[in-house]
């Protein structure tokens, strides 16, 4: 036998404010686990940005989807994958909004920090001055249901961001989360 954590269900949103903020809406509670932390390096890693560039808004159970609470490694398994799916959510929105009105197809962007940059001119444009232009945010919910169990038993998270030498095939850790 195996100690697997539990599966369950949670909501996720994230939002690209006009002012440049971003923020990840969840009624799920921190406990210790770093739940946070991870959520804000998958939206981070997602769209560009810093993790410390990114708050963490804490919703009431009337605001909220159904979320079956946390419990021991299963919130960041749960979790993890609705902030992966409503950043690019908002990311393909913004993408899609970019298309239409700087004319820039959507394979042809990628953002870095508060910049959409074209890849092949590397025009940029401020994201938020792009939300401002047309007067709104971007928010995007995403829900991960997960009645299952983990095949493995799992009781960390880690999380690390490398780079390979193409010509000397020297690996190189540049950050390291645990």
């Amino acid at each position: 036998d195996f100690r697997s954590p539990g599966g369950g269900e949670t909501s996720i949103s994230v939002t690209l404010n006009q002012n440049g903020m971003v923020a990840i809406q969840t009624a799920f509670l921190e406990q210790g686990t770093w739940t946070y932390t991870s959520l804000r390096q998958i939206v981070a890693e997602e769209l560009g940005l810093r993790p410390d560039e990114i708050e963490i808004q804490v919703l009431d159970t009337d605001s909220s989807p159904f979320d079956s609470g946390i419990g021991g490694s299963r919130g960041t398994r749960i979790a993890s994958r609705a902030a992966c799916d409503a950043a690019r959510a908002v990311k393909d929105e913004l993408f899609g909004l970019a298309e239409k009105l700087l004319g820039w197809a959507k394979d042809e962007i990628e953002l870095k920090g508060k910049n959409l940059v074209r890849k092949n001119t590397k025009q940029r444009q401020r994201w938020d001055v792009l939300l401002c232009r047309v007067g709104r945010s971007i928010t995007r919910r995403a829900i991960n249901r997960d009645e299952g169990h983990a095949p493995v038993t799992s009781f960390t998270t880690q999380i690390a961001e490398g780079a390979v030498d193409p010509e000397t095939g020297q690996v190189t850790i540049r950050r390291f989360t645990s």
